[in-house]
């Protein structure tokens, strides 16, 4: 049978800024993800009309920049400062 972690304590301030900090994250994470859903479609369509598909160099720098910033945001960071 696996070990269960116990659960994290905090104090009520603690978990009120985590709270704050991880809706605010929440928020930047989804504009982020909606403005690269975007610009992603606008990237491999100039990819492909202006370089037919081979060199898609638009494209993978959006998925790039995502990943950067799915990187900085670390939004179950919280977690890792509990543990």
């Amino acid at each position: 049978m696996p070990h269960k972690k116990p659960l994290t304590v905090a104090t009520r301030n603690a978990t009120l800024r985590d709270f704050a900090i991880f809706q605010v994250k929440l928020l930047l994470d989804g504009a982020i993800d909606l403005f690269a859903f975007w610009v992603s479609i606008g990237a491999i369509a100039i990819d492909v009309i202006a370089g037919r598909g081979k060199r898609p160099r638009l494209f993978y720098s959006v998925v790039r920049m995502s990943e950067r910033f799915d990187k900085w945001i670390n939004l179950h960071g919280v977690i890792e400062r509990m543990d």
